[in-house]
């Protein structure tokens, strides 16, 4: 009986015996899914072809019209995605469920879940996810409650420019 795979992020290989629970290979190859292979009793779900190496990045804030600015910005970059937007926190983690996207910016102040709250979340369902928090607080307190809650990055809105977030991405990525 062969293995399940389910691919919950890039670069992941599930290797399983049948009717055992996964080992996690983190390798950093980047591959899909197109083939179980046998060896010595043991199947392997390996992902195999060539994929765009676009950073996917999902932004995260309940301004509209700051994620369709932010939006715009990054579409002209080459190197990056947007795979999709969330309007508050929990949306955030939906949507990171639903997209797998490599990076999250993600704004503090939402409602529904704060970002600070969903960054917690976000870094114990999907510790591989980078998040880049993106605020207009600019107070010390929510830089080191951003850093306790798991985020990659803090940047502030009003220091912003299109080099400065795409190079945040590209680090934290």
């Amino acid at each position: 009986m062969k293995s399940v795979f389910k691919r919950p992020h890039f670069g992941v290989f599930f290797i399983t015996k049948s009717g055992q629970d996964p080992i996690v290979n983190t390798s950093m190859e980047v591959y899909f899914i197109v083939r179980n292979i046998e060896l010595e009793g043991i199947a392997v779900a390996r992902e195999t072809s060539n994929i765009s190496k676009k950073i996917r990045v999902l932004i995260a804030d309940d301004d509209g019209l700051f994620r369709e600015t932010l939006k715009r910005l990054l579409d002209k970059q080459s190197s990056i995605e947007i795979v999709g937007e969330a309007a508050d926190g929990k949306q955030a983690i939906e949507k990171t469920e639903e997209l797998s996207p490599n990076v999250v910016l993600m704004d503090i102040s939402m409602p529904e879940m704060n970002g600070l709250e969903a960054t917690r979340c976000l870094k114990k369902l999907h510790p591989l996810v980078s998040v880049v928090i993106v605020s207009v607080h600019g107070e010390r307190e929510y830089q080191i409650e951003a850093e306790r809650a798991g985020a990659d990055k803090f940047l502030l809105k009003r220091d912003l420019s299109a080099k400065s977030m795409v190079k945040a991405i590209k680090n934290v990525h």
